[in-house]
């Protein structure tokens, strides 16, 4: 067995790929596309360690016989990407109804290896930071044959890698149910916008009718800045998503774009002109000098904001945007053409009760993807070290586990949804 220069635990063995594994070629020469046949996979449909058809074509029964005479696969084999996205690991846990094409093949097939601890080790820091110093290529990476086989693999001991697999799919069991939680409450969010936006259903306590309205009646759309600072945060179009202003970047105003020309003020809206379907709008609460883009609509309104900005998301009003966009690659609409479209506003108490409901939901939404980002943190953290072998579970060595792996571990106890 050839041995590979790298520290582990003195329990584990280092290995390449091809020692211990029986890793095939899945590339041969592209065969026709049916209407009717059997899904081929490819490299791009490997995604995040999953498998998925959302971008494939079909072969024929004739041609997937062809193929699966070199490259069959069966349930327990990894799939590695070859092509482009390089080094993308998905296991098959399924029976497959498809043929491949331009994948790396591991069969593990061995008593030495388990399937699940492989794919885990794929997914690691360890394998992937390998694999890419080992691909070719400019924009279209790619990586052959040889160079997966001779991969190094690490092999603990059986037992250990049943532990180590447990661990993680716990971790990965719990994110699943954070991202089930997540989808539920944006889906019962979605609903009370459909019903108390449209006005067809009032909170208790409210009767008046809603009044037809243009926007630019209803708000200020793009106030007039007074002399902007000679230093603030610069809003681009690239700092907000789906409500977050996820970066903020601090210049001087003799090196600011001409596109800076939004001076904000707390509680003013920012609406995406460019490609609006993607609802990167901000409802802004924050202290010091800030400037957006003028890619943004800049909102000021004496209604209540917060009503206001959730009546922005709404799949009416956002499809009545697109109506008015030009363009097709990059759909925009001007202020003029936004300040035109209708909408209806209840009296401004109703328009609170209505935003401190929804305001709610999208607190609890953030804090439960806080919480999902702060577990997928750590679940990797125990991923690159209990692979590697840096951090073991307590009952595979005789010292005492580090107190942070016990932290660690006690996480998902305590979680709750």
């Amino acid at each position: 067995m050839t041995m590979i220069k790298t520290t582990i635990p003195k329990e584990w063995k280092i290995t390449k790929a091809f020692e211990c594994i029986d890793v095939r070629d899945g590339t041969h020469a592209t065969p026709k596309p049916v209407t009717d046949g059997i899904p081929l996979i490819t490299s791009k449909n490997i995604i995040k360690g999953k498998l998925t058809l959302v971008d494939f074509y079909n072969v024929s029964n004739e041609d997937a016989r062809e193929i699966n005479k070199r490259s069959q696969v069966v349930i327990g084999d990894i799939l590695i990407s070859m092509i482009g996205t390089v080094g993308e690991a998905a296991i098959i846990i399924d029976k497959p109804n498809f043929v491949v094409k331009n994948v790396g093949i591991f069969k593990t097939g061995s008593k030495e290896i388990l399937s699940s601890f492989l794919v885990k080790q794929f997914h690691s820091k360890y394998l992937q930071n390998k694999i890419q110093s080992l691909s070719s290529g400019g924009i279209q990476k790619f990586i052959s044959l040889g160079q997966l086989r001779k991969l190094p693999i690490l092999l603990p001991p059986l037992p250990e890698q049943e532990k180590i697999v447990e661990v993680l799919e716990t971790w990965n069991s719990y994110l699943d149910k954070l991202a089930e939680a997540i989808e539920l409450k944006k889906k019962v969010k979605k609903g009370l916008m459909e019903s108390l936006l449209s006005g067809k259903t009032q909170l208790k306590g409210f009767n008046d009718s809603w009044h037809k309205i243009k926007l630019s009646e209803a708000c200020t759309i793009n106030p007039k800045s007074n002399i902007l600072p000679t230093e603030f945060v610069y809003i681009d179009l690239e700092s907000v998503e789906k409500g977050l202003l996820k970066k903020e970047r601090i210049i001087k105003l003799e090196n600011a774009p001409s596109r800076a020309q939004r001076k904000l003020k707390k509680r003013d809206i920012l609406f995406q002109m460019v490609r609006p379907y993607q609802k990167n709008n901000l409802y802004f609460t924050r202290d010091g000098d800030y400037v957006a883009s003028t890619g943004y609509a800049q909102i000021r309104t004496q209604n209540n904001p917060e009503f206001l900005y959730h009546i922005l998301h709404t799949e009416t009003f956002v499809n009545r945007v697109l109506d008015k966009c030009t363009g097709s690659n990059y759909p925009a609409i001007n202020s003029t053409d936004l300040g035109e479209i209708e909408i209806k506003l209840p009296i401004i108490e109703e328009q609170t009760a209505i935003a401190q409901i929804l305001t709610a939901a999208d607190q609890e939404i953030e804090a439960l993807e806080k919480r999902k980002g702060l577990i997928e943190q750590q679940r990797r953290f125990l991923l690159n070290n209990m692979i590697t072998g840096k951090l073991r579970l307590p009952e595979f060595i005789k010292n005492k586990p580090s107190d942070r792996f016990a932290d660690l571990n006690k996480t998902i106890k305590k979680s709750k949804l």
